[in-house]
C-alpha cells in the first residue's frame, strides 16, 4: 500500500520514502497537536485571515461598501494556489475565493451559510463589492506559524489608507475560539438544518455528556419529536 509503484508514496511524495516520518504512525496524534481547526466562515480555510481581519478593519473603521475604491490582499503561498477563483460563478467557487470572502463581509457584513447560494453569488452589490478586491502572492508573508496569512489594504474614497495583517485566524489551535463562539457556530448549522432552538438546545446539552454517556442509546420518549432515534449515534 505505501512502497508500490501505485501506492501512497509513489501518489504523493515522488516515490521518496522517508522512514521517520513513518515511524511516528500511531504516536503523533493531529487530532491532539496541534489540534482541530473549526472554521468561522463556511469557506476554504485559506481565506479565514484575511476574512476575519476584513471584518474587524470594516467593524473598526465604520466602513461601507460605497466608502471603499479598493482592497488589495497580500497573501502567502499556500493561501495563492488555494484561492483559485477570482470571479466565481457556482457556489462551490466561491469557497474558494477571496474577492468572495471579502466581497460579502464589504458588501453585508458578514460571510455565512447562507451566503453560499447562486442569488447571493449574482446580486449586483455582491458582485460590485467583488470587482474592488485584488489578491497578490507575497512569498514573503509565508512562515511555518502562519501559513495562510494575510494583509489587507483598503483604500477609501475619502483618501485613507487602512491596513493590518493577521497571520493566525480565530478557530485555529493558535488562536482557539471560546466555548460560547463554538456553540453559536453548532448554533447556526443546526438552524441550516432545519432544527428549532429547543432541538438545538437538547443535541448540545447531550453532546457534551458524550464522554460519560452510557452506551445505549437514550429512550425514545427523550428525543424531541422531529430527531428521529435512527440519526443518534450510539456513544461507544
Amino acid at each position: 500500500m505505501l512502497e508500490d509503484s501505485r501506492g501512497f508514496l509513489a501518489l504523493l511524495n515522488d516515490g521518496h520514502q522517508e522512514a521517520g516520518e513513518i515511524e511516528k504512525l500511531g504516536q503523533v496524534w493531529r487530532l491532539v497537536q496541534p489540534g482541530i481547526f473549526f472554521k468561522q466562515f463556511p469557506v476554504c480555510s485559506a481565506a479565514h485571515a484575511a476574512a476575519q481581519l476584513m471584518q474587524t478593519l470594516v467593524g473598526t473603521h465604520a466602513l461601507k461598501a460605497a466608502d471603499v475604491l479598493e482592497v488589495t490582499c497580500e497573501v502567502t503561498p499556500t493561501v495563492a494556489v488555494s484561492l483559485v477563483h477570482n470571479r466565481p460563478a457556482t457556489p462551490q467557487e466561491a469557497q474558494f475565493s477571496m474577492p468572495f470572502a471579502l466581497g460579502a463581509i464589504l458588501a453585508y457584513g458578514d460571510l455565512g451559510i447562507s451566503s453560499l447560494n447562486a442569488e447571493f453569488l449574482a446580486d449586483p452589490a455582491m458582485r460590485q463589492a467583488m470587482a474592488k478586491i485584488t489578491m497578490i502572492r507575497d512569498d514573503a508573508l509565508h512562515s511555518d506559524a502562519a501559513p495562510e496569512g494575510a494583509k489587507l489594504t483598503i483604500r477609501t474614497r475619502d483618501g485613507r489608507s487602512i491596513s493590518g495583517y493577521l497571520g493566525v485566524p480565530k478557530g485555529m489551535p493558535a488562536n482557539p475560539t471560546s466555548d460560547e463562539e463554538l456553540f453559536e457556530k453548532f448554533r447556526r448549522c443546526c438552524e441550516t438544518g432545519g432544527l428549532g432552538r429547543a432541538e438545538t438546545d437538547w443535541l448540545h446539552r447531550h453532546l457534551g455528556t458524550l464522554e460519560r454517556a452510557a452506551t445505549a442509546l437514550c429512550p425514545r420518549a427523550a428525543i424531541p419529536p422531529r430527531i428521529p432515534a435512527s440519526s443518534l449515534v450510539n456513544s461507544a
